[in-house]
């Protein structure tokens, strides 16, 4: 698969939904440097993992600290890189 199409609609999908949250992606193919090159200059907040147990793990840390957040009514902003 072509990661760098992926990425390009990963970012617009991101833009497009003026999400807040941070996205965690896993792109494994051709062109994936191109990919990792797009994303990080998109300046949204997407975060690449290189396989999908450290994504999981990620997401897992993220979800935890929104849970946390939320019991406490505290707003969270992320900013990267994380």
């Amino acid at each position: 698969m072509r990661c760098d199409i992926i990425a390009r609609g990963i970012i617009l999908a991101v833009k497009n939904l003026d999400l807040k949250i941070p996205i965690v992606v896993r792109l494994q193919g051709s062109k994936v440097d191109d990919a990792k090159a797009l994303i990080a200059s998109s300046s949204l907040k997407i975060l690449g993992c290189d396989d999908l147990d450290e994504a999981a793990k990620m997401v897992v840390k993220l979800s935890e600290i929104v849970s946390l957040a939320k019991e406490a009514q505290v707003d969270v902003n992320f900013q990267l890189p994380i």
